[in-house]
């Protein structure tokens, strides 16, 4: 039975990759019913719909960042991790005591001499969602760009959708088009992935930074 976050992840990953998801790139009910029942926790309804959709597509999973198997979570200062930062500088999970509620808040953990844990996001499905189009721009679509961003590109990334932000960067996604703009210390820049090479060759026109490379 489809959880109540299952149309809102597919609706991003399906235009992200160009095509509908079917039963083979989720863990079925009965599999993540084990997996609790194995490990003692409960997992959010958030998370739990996020492996409905996504928990066998390893472009989403393990991209960058890297998901643990709804089996695999693990305790840290009672936190249940989920998920990874792809140089394990970072952690994110949530209150151990939470996964009984449907989109709990995510924290997110620095890996110092101690984990440092502060909110990341107020609700699951905002930090997963937004997850999705991170791997999605950092090698789960299989043509990538990157360039400075003059100020031609921060006049034009308005008039995109804005999927995902933080203090630093914004993200934009148009069907299996995303981008995004990041503050760096010598100005901005701009990364950019799509399905299909063509369309950062236009977007790459569209946000005037020329024809791109040849």
């Amino acid at each position: 039975m489809a959880g109540p976050f299952v149309a809102r992840f597919r609706a991003v990953v399906e235009p992200l990759f160009g095509r509908p998801f079917t039963e083979a790139d989720g863990i079925s009910d009965a599999d993540l019913d084990t997996a609790q029942e194995r490990c003692g926790y409960e997992l959010p309804e958030a998370l739990r719909d996020f492996y409905t959709v996504v928990g066998n597509f390893d472009p989403v999973l393990t991209a960058h960042n890297r998901f643990y198997s709804p089996g695999g979570l693990y305790r840290l200062d009672g936190k249940l991790v989920f998920c990874e930062e792809n140089q394990v500088v970072v952690y994110w999970g949530y209150e151990e005591d939470q996964g009984w509620r449907a989109d709990p808040p995510v924290y997110q953990g620095v890996n110092n001499d101690e984990v440092e844990w502060y909110v990341e996001a107020g609700r699951c499905s905002d930090f997963l969602a937004g997850m999705i189009y991170w791997q999605a721009l950092n090698g789960g679509l299989p043509h990538l760009r990157f360039a400075g961003a003059p100020e031609s590109v921060r006049q034009a990334a308005p008039a995109w959708p804005l999927v995902w932000q933080d203090k630093d960067s914004q993200v934009f996604s148009r069907g299996s088009l995303v981008f995004c703009l990041t503050r760096r210390e010598q100005g901005a820049e701009v990364q950019a992935a799509a399905l299909v090479e063509g369309q950062l060759d236009e977007l790459w026109r569209v946000l005037g930074l020329g024809a791109g490379p040849v």
